[in-house]
């Protein structure tokens, strides 16, 4: 009788916390394109339908390479993206914090996950907090032509 209450109360519990965790995250798609920063020369920008615009300090993101903003980066690294969080116009993004992780790069697509912080955060483990994530996979945008950047 005890091991079944137990085994409930663990199912409950589980379950609970599932529908906060899923809760945080999403899935988009959207479009990248290569553009210029006079800092930067060639960068990639992505953009999602969920309101993340993302630009990327390099010309092409690589595969299983991570991604993080000036907030995120460890002692003695440079920053290697912004991320935005945009209204639906796309216009004016308000800089959030975020971690991009690369699953698939190959010029036609790309394949990731970007964990950002934007004030909805909730209490991961006893070290963390933990952010939005939105998973993405967006197309090259083709009607875009490849800039060519001074640098």
């Amino acid at each position: 009788m005890i091991y079944k209450n137990a085994v409930k109360t663990m199912f409950l519990a589980a379950f609970l916390f599932a529908a906060d965790v899923s809760a945080q995250e999403q899935k988009a798609r959207g479009i990248f394109y290569t553009d210029c920063l006079p800092s930067y020369g060639a960068v990639t920008t992505i953009e999602t339908d969920t309101h993340l615009r993302i630009t990327v300090f390099k010309p092409a993101l690589v595969t299983d390479e991570a991604y993080r903003t000036k907030e995120q980066v460890f002692e003695g690294e440079a920053a290697t993206m912004e991320v935005g969080l945009c209204p639906a116009e796309q216009e004016v993004c308000r800089a959030v914090e975020g971690v991009l992780t690369v699953y698939k790069a190959d010029g036609a697509e790309i394949e990731a996950a970007i964990e950002y912080f934007d004030g909805t955060e909730t209490q991961g483990d006893a070290e963390s907090v933990q952010g939005p994530v939105t998973h993405f996979k967006v197309s090259r945008d083709k009607d875009r032509p490849v800039p060519e950047c001074n640098r």
